[in-house]
């Protein structure tokens, strides 16, 4: 299911839990879910190589699965394709178990596993909560409103606060006598996941200066354009191509040149600018 160019690793966690589930009986569910992860992932690195974006790797660990890669830059509509692809696909397969046990509800008891597999991934990625897929939805409309640096603190702190709250009922059940790892490892999950958020790149454009260094050897096209100070910086990211570099020159009512960027700039400025930002605010 996963192309050569994307890895799949397997972490020490993964076996530890995998062990756990076999000595508790409770394997044949452990497949499923993970056969519904790895549906889920591959979604999200299909989509995203579709739309252009590099993927290095889907790393499973006892907290389930992660497609990794270089991130540089992510439009916001790009960023919630992405996201929900993974979700869908499990809303999608969850639907097509309903339907087999209507064809044939022999299959119910083989199958049911699989089902609730499917139906709790959905679900759970869709919680506000970075990096599950409902926060990446979150986290793109925030980016688009403050710029990613500020989206990226603010998650930080909003997944340290959630964490605890999963570790204080993991704790509340264990005083009660209930061990409920789930929200003991989700609650590890999110902290982990808040701490290093500001590190974390998933996807990587292949724009700019990601050009194959074949195409360099050979030589590419280097282009200067001029654009309006009122225009926004998201008319920047359609000049981000493969084939060609583009230096860009800011100019005035009178075609006075009051800025310039060059090509390597540019993915700084969509990284670190909200898309609606003027171009004659930019420093």
């Amino acid at each position: 299911m996963v192309k050569q160019n994307t890895k799949l690793k397997v972490g020490a966690s993964f076996f530890a839990l995998a062990f756990f589930m076999l000595v508790t009986k409770n394997f044949l569910f452990f497949g499923f879910y993970v056969m519904a992860v790895l549906l889920h992932e591959v979604a999200h690195q299909k989509t995203a190589k579709k739309l252009g974006y590099k993927t290095t790797c889907i790393r499973l660990s006892a907290f389930g699965a992660v497609l990794y890669g270089k991130f540089d830059d992510v439009t916001f509509a790009d960023e919630i394709k992405i996201a929900l692809a993974g979700p869908l696909v499990n809303l999608c397969m969850a639907i097509c178990t309903i339907a087999l046990w209507w064809c044939f509800p022999s299959f119910y008891p083989v199958t049911q596993p699989f089902y609730l597999a499917n139906v709790c991934i959905f679900a759970v990625n869709l919680l506000p909560c970075y990096p599950l897929d409902g926060g990446r939805v979150l986290f793109a409309f925030l980016g688009k409103k403050t710029g990613f640096k500020k989206a990226k603190k603010l998650f930080s702190l909003v997944g340290v606060i959630l964490s605890f709250v999963f570790f204080g009922l993991f704790l509340c059940l264990l005083f009660g006598g209930v061990v409920n790892l789930t929200f003991g490892l989700f609650g590890l999950f999110l902290f982990l996941s808040a701490t290093d958020v500001q590190n974390v790149r998933v996807y990587q454009r292949v724009v700019g200066l990601s050009i194959d260094k074949k195409r360099l050897v050979r030589g590419v096209e280097v282009k200067t354009i001029a654009l309006h100070c009122d225009n926004k910086l998201s008319c920047l990211a359609k000049y981000c191509c493969k084939n060609v570099l583009f230096n860009v020159q800011v100019v005035d009512d009178c075609n006075k040149i009051l800025s310039v960027f060059g090509f390597d700039e540019i993915d700084d400025l969509l990284l670190n600018y909200p898309p609606d930002t003027k171009l004659k605010q930019i420093d």
